[in-house]
């Protein structure tokens, strides 16, 4: 069994993603661009100069392509958590969520869904009224709800 989420083990990593495949971006974009300056600064050939650029402006693709690719699957994500919380709101308080969900962030949305039910209906009303930071938010979860759904 798994360790119970808390605060201090909640954040989530994908080996493959952050160790390796980002790394190997980086390093093949820093290889590129070092090539470019060793074909501007050595050769100074035309043709070499080309070739480095054009490698230096391909290497770059892929990282665009993973930052991007990884940003929009947080954006479909925290959508999805703001829908659960103000459903679970919903549900708990018995009024509609659009009281607080004007007053509070998208991020301060995203660090509520770890707080149990039986605290977050007043730990919304005090994220809004304090205008708490997520961190702040999630320190003061005495109940952690873990989610081990998220990407």
């Amino acid at each position: 069994m798994a360790d119970q989420q808390n605060y201090a083990n909640h954040r989530k990593f994908d080996p493959v993603l952050h160790y390796v495949a980002m790394p190997l971006l980086l390093l093949g974009a820093i290889a590129a661009i070092a090539n470019l300056y060793i074909a501007i600064h050595w050769f100074r050939g035309y043709r070499g100069v080309i070739g480095a650029s054009a490698l230096a402006l391909v290497s770059l693709g892929p990282i665009i392509i993973a930052v991007k690719s990884r940003l929009y699957a947080l954006k479909v994500q925290d959508r999805v958590i703001a829908l659960e919380v103000s459903e679970r709101y919903e549900r708990l308080a018995g009024k509609p969520f659009v009281t607080y969900g004007d007053k509070l962030t998208a991020k301060q949305i995203v660090a509520l869904r770890f707080a149990s039910d039986a605290e977050l209906v007043t730990l919304i009303a005090e994220a809004a009224e304090k205008n708490m930071k997520p961190a702040e938010i999630k320190q003061s979860i005495k109940q952690w709800r873990a989610d081990n759904r998220r990407i």
